[in-house]
């Protein structure tokens, strides 16, 4: 078996400038970085163990996705509130741009899908405060990933015929 050892002269990645677009199922996307303060993408998946006479083993069950922004409300017309709550009970498409001053790549990887949009928050301060509010978007099923190559491996057939179709969507 051949082990590779990563390189140790790579920094870790600073998010500075993520490109955080969403529109209407098949519509125009619209990025809303300039309203985030945060970006979390996060995994839930339940596990079983099973202790048997030759061992115990963990099964794992259906990773659920979610993608949680951290917006700073206002409402401007392109501002969260004019984008976000018109989504609001609806499949939306997402991409997420690890860096968005840069295009996509094997070292800059596209997170894209489709996400179900809860209803936000009017506001959420105090006073003198900028109203911050938390949104949890559910992916629905698993992300693809472009290049697919980028992808895990058990994600990359299922993000194949996505990222296919996603070829000739434009990524500004």
């Amino acid at each position: 078996m051949t082990v590779i050892t990563p390189s140790v002269d790579t920094p870790p990645f600073i998010l500075t400038s993520p490109q955080f677009a969403i529109g209407p199922e098949g519509g125009p996307l619209q990025d809303i970085k300039c309203s985030l303060n945060q970006i979390s993408c996060g995994v839930d998946q339940d596990s079983n163990d099973y202790d048997t006479f030759c061992g115990s083993y963990r099964a794992y069950g259906v990773p659920r996705f979610t993608i949680t922004l951290t917006v700073f409300q206002n409402f401007d017309p392109t501002g969260p509130w004019a984008i976000l709550y018109p989504l609001a009970g609806t499949l939306a498409d997402f991409e997420l741009l690890p860096d968005g001053t840069v295009t996509q790549s094997a070292t800059n990887p596209l997170m894209f899908g489709k996400v179900r949009v809860p209803y936000m928050p009017f506001l959420d301060a105090a006073v003198n405060e900028a109203s911050s509010i938390d949104i949890e978007l559910s992916v629905q099923g698993i992300p693809s990933f472009a290049p697919p190559d980028t992808a895990p491996a058990s994600a990359q057939a299922s993000s194949t015929s996505a990222s296919t179709s996603s070829a000739s969507t434009s990524t500004p």
